[in-house]
């Protein structure tokens, strides 16, 4: 800490001469010398600046309790045990009403098809769980629920959906841990309109999508 300098003050003696009259000139006494006493300087602290740790949004749930999901944005699963990744995929793009180019292609039984462009990638620790024992089928598990919020009981993977594109388009249906797969695969819904739901069998949460409008 700096200190100011000690700064010694002398007062002189002040001599006063005598009136008329021949007096002898008297002389005041001295006043001692004083010595100012240094003050301590003031130094401005700046406290230590305190980083609140950062927060963490919570995810968004729909009123089903599902993770609301856009394309494009990255979803997926990890083992609750050890933070190991199990399943990452990205939906890609979804296309209403697409049009079928498999050899055996034939009409939606529900009414409708929708292509959903996907690219899924499996950790080793997919294994682990039994869902995806034996990979990631992609295809299953997809459920529409309507503008006013009912779930279509009509199933998704018929027939008809899976025969709509060609073996090289579509995703893999089984992929095993540790692989990654980029493709299609269609599903067979009664509308256009509303929200596709995905969930894997065991997990109590899924993934919503907002299907496009045409």
């Amino acid at each position: 800490m700096n200190r100011s300098p000690v700064i010694p003050i002398f007062i002189a003696s002040v001599i006063v001469l005598a009136g008329c009259g021949g007096a002898a000139a008297t002389t005041s006494q001295p006043v001692a010398s004083r010595t100012a006493t240094a003050q301590p300087a003031l130094v401005a602290t700046t406290p230590a600046p305190t980083t609140a740790p950062p927060t963490v949004a919570p995810p968004t749930l729909s009123v089903r309790g599902n993770h609301i999901k856009a394309v494009g944005e990255p979803a997926g699963l990890t083992d609750t045990n050890n933070g190991n990744m199990m399943v990452k995929f990205t939906v890609d793009k979804i296309i209403v009403d697409p049009q079928c180019t498999g050899p055996g292609a034939t009409k939606p039984e529900n009414g409708h098809f929708i292509e959903i462009v996907e690219t899924v990638v499996t950790g080793t620790a997919a294994k682990t769980n039994p869902a995806l024992a034996s990979g990631f089928a992609a295809d299953y598990g997809w459920t529409l629920v309507t503008p006013d919020g009912n779930t279509s009981g009509a199933g998704t993977a018929t027939s008809a959906a899976l025969a709509c594109l060609p073996g090289k388009d579509q995703i893999e249906n089984s992929i095993l841990p540790g692989d990654k797969s980029t493709g299609a695969f269609v599903i067979d819904v009664p509308s256009t309109r509303g929200t596709l739901v995905y969930k894997i069998m065991g997990v109590d949460a899924g993934w919503e999508y907002q299907i496009p409008g045409k």
